[in-house]
């Protein structure tokens, strides 16, 4: 069980305070070995209440500082007890954990984020603009403001094409991360095949509410995409003994089966899940 304490370097508030995102930098073992995607079970609480621990993305991993970096955003008992954690405090953790996205050999890599869904993305662009990919960000969110808090201005430094969306209109197109993923022309479309050039792979990573991550991967099969997807279900353990966060998926033979997130996942093929099943 990869348990260690990593050493808290900063923990701070991100953006407009209103929203309740916080920033948290930690420096130890985890980063040699970190994966886009992965994620770590905190211990937020040294006493028994709260009691289970906490799975938060890894946003961004540093193998240079041994950093890693965790973005949350402060919405229960648990989160709020995490956040009086403060600089220099050791941080009791399991991880990294889970299987992570897979990055491309070659072709396009298209990321499609609601909401804090960006949070396990960042590390993956970085990834696969390291292997040559070229990388596009689709990313809705409830509005400007929310989308700069999150973390916006380290987007556009990547210096990538983003297409945003958000459900008031105050930036990119009104109404949810659909829209401009809809509107985007697929790299391998008719046009394209007219070229006469190779037509390049894309694959699509995916994170955020479910209904988002099911049209995604709807869509992506009807046109033939290549989709992962990031689940989120509430665990205990962590490491696969409880089975409190299985999900149904079907096998390459068709058959449901059950799988567990924290340890199967979080990242599934899109087309192996069972989105209406028992979770």
């Amino acid at each position: 069980m990869p348990l260690s304490y990593e050493e808290i370097i900063s923990h701070e508030s991100q953006g407009n305070p209103a929203e309740g995102l916080r920033r948290l930098v930690l420096r130890g073992s985890v980063a040699a070995t970190a994966r886009p995607g992965q994620f770590l079970h905190v211990r937020v609480s040294d006493r028994l209440e709260p009691l289970l621990r906490r799975p938060l993305s890894i946003a961004s991993i540093d193998r240079t500082r041994g950093e890693v970096t965790l973005l949350y955003r402060v919405r229960g008992r648990g989160t709020e007890t995490l956040a009086r954690k403060r600089s220099g405090e050791r941080l009791d953790v399991l991880g990294p954990l889970g299987n992570g996205f897979s990055i491309p050999e070659k072709g396009e890599l298209w990321l499609v984020a609601g909401g804090i869904g960006i949070f396990p993305l960042y590390a993956l662009a970085r990834a696969g603009l390291a292997a040559g990919l070229k990388v596009h960000l689709f990313w809705g969110g409830e509005s400007r403001n929310f989308l700069q808090s999150a973390g916006l201005a380290e987007w556009q430094d990547l210096g990538i094409p983003l297409h945003l969306s958000t459900m008031d209109g105050s930036l990119g197109d009104k109404g949810t991360v659909m829209l401009p993923l809809g509107k985007a022309e697929d790299p391998r479309s008719a046009a394209n095949r007219l070229s006469g050039q190779p037509l390049p792979a894309l694959s699509v990573a995916v994170c955020g509410p479910r209904g988002m991550m099911q049209a995604v991967a709807e869509l992506g099969s009807a046109r033939g995409w290549r989709v992962e997807v990031s689940l989120e279900e509430r665990m205990a353990c962590g490491v696969g003994a409880c089975l409190g966060c299985s999900v149904t998926v079907r096998d390459e033979r068709g058959r449901l089966t059950n799988r567990k997130v924290c340890q199967d996942g979080p990242v599934f093929p899109g087309k192996e899940v069972v989105w209406n099943g028992a979770r």
